[in-house]
């Protein structure tokens, strides 16, 4: 499978790292940026034969099967939808778009096209993502009845993170591993969605305070961009809980019984980056001609953005792309 990267930053080396790292059937193929020059080094530090100056361009070659999206937020939507236009499937870096109205576009431009359009959710993807969406079914702590996770890193000396027309914030960037956290235990199924956040001096949220509820369970969520938090969860059931490690990247997930005793230690630490499991997911969902991955389902990525939306609006933040 020939994969292409749209973009050549930071998210976009790692990326280009991880596939140099997995299998021969996984080549990366080509990588387009905004001008030749950077097109050209980003391709000479990573061994990739094809560099082209213009994203335009990336999404032209006929011999890619599948382009990773790896932009700012804002141009997501716009870098996405260039690419199916052109007969591309897509993997898209979280957060997917910045808006609902972006995610039913793509999604349609993708059925309309029979192409594959998926969010790279990286937790979700993982063999302890499949783990925590096993939690609720397996019994191993009983009943599960409540998850709680924070995610937080110092990110206020980005420009991107502290400026609205970047959409930035600690919802799209960093609370969106939060949010699925919840979703990934109970599922997609919410029936409310509600936070208080405090807002930087350029008018984004800084701190997240977030509860989701479902019929019979509820996750309460923080998420910050002004500080590290250790990023852990816990989810809590009627024999026990669960304690995992690091919610952006879970590596050792726990398991105490009621007596806080540990039970059992599962160990999810074998990985390259981390990043392999989502292009695995994509190539092979490409050749069993899907849309979609069953990792990261349409309905699940549209019912996060639409928590998004709703909690942006009660905050009073409005991107400019909106």
């Amino acid at each position: 499978m020939k994969i292409g990267i749209l973009g050549a930053g930071h998210i976009a080396e790692k990326m280009a790292k991880t596939i140099n790292a997995m299998e021969d059937e996984y080549e990366l193929y080509a990588v387009g940026a905004s001008n030749a020059e950077k097109a050209q080094r980003f391709a000479g530090e990573h061994n990739i034969p094809k560099a082209y100056g213009s994203y335009q361009e990336l999404a032209q070659d006929k011999d890619i099967d599948l382009i990773y999206v790896a932009t700012i937020h804002t141009m997501h939507f716009e870098h996405a939808l260039l690419c199916l236009e052109n007969g591309k499937n897509v993997l898209v870096e979280k957060p997917f778009a910045v808006n609902t109205k972006q995610v039913e576009i793509l999604f349609n431009k993708a059925k309309e096209k029979n192409l594959l359009i998926s969010e790279a959710i990286w937790t979700r993807y993982m063999p302890s993502g499949k783990f925590i969406k096993s939690i609720k079914d397996s019994g191993i702590i009983g009943e599960v009845k409540s998850v709680q996770g924070t995610i937080g890193y110092p990110l206020e000396h980005k420009h991107r993170m502290i400026s609205p027309e970047c959409a930035g914030g600690a919802l799209l960037d960093v609370g969106v591993y939060a949010l699925h956290l919840g979703v990934m235990v109970f599922g997609d199924d919410y029936t409310r969605c509600t936070g208080e956040c405090l807002k930087l001096e350029s008018g984004v949220d800084g701190i997240d305070s977030v509860t989701m509820k479902w019929d019979n369970a509820i996750a309460t969520l923080h998420a910050a961009m002004v500080s590290q938090t250790g990023n852990a969860g816990f989810v809590f059931g009627t024999e026990g809980y669960l304690k995992i490690d690091n919610i952006n990247n879970p590596k050792i997930i726990t398991r105490y019984d009621n007596g806080h005793n540990q039970a059992e230690v599962y160990d999810f630490s074998d990985q390259i980056t981390g990043f392999e499991y989502q292009v695995k997911a994509c190539c092979n969902a490409v050749k069993e001609g899907k849309t979609e991955c069953e990792d990261a389902p349409h309905n699940t990525t549209l019912k996060i953005i639409q928590a998004m939306d709703s909690l942006l609006e009660s905050w009073g933040i409005f991107y400019p792309v909106n």
